[in-house]
């Protein structure tokens, strides 16, 4: 699924580009893009994937200092 996600933003970013050029070439003015607004569900996912890298780093750190204290 994940690999047919990526070829398809490939093909619609090489249409923007190609879209993009026949604007140029025809000399069409256009107004700036505007950026999309990142839909809650997205920004949610990301926190939730930040918090979870948070927590494995303080665990593996944890987990680190018992094996060097093991040693020591």
């Amino acid at each position: 699924m994940r690999a047919a996600l990526v070829l398809r933003a490939w093909e619609e970013s090489r249409h923007m580009e190609v879209l993009a050029g026949m604007v140029r070439a025809f000399g069409i003015a256009l107004a700036p893009e505007t950026p999309y607004p990142l839909p809650r569900l997205v920004r949610l996912v990301r926190l939730v994937r930040l918090v979870r890298l948070v927590l494995r780093l303080l665990y593996g750190l944890r987990g680190l200092r018992r094996m060097v204290g093991a040693w020591a």
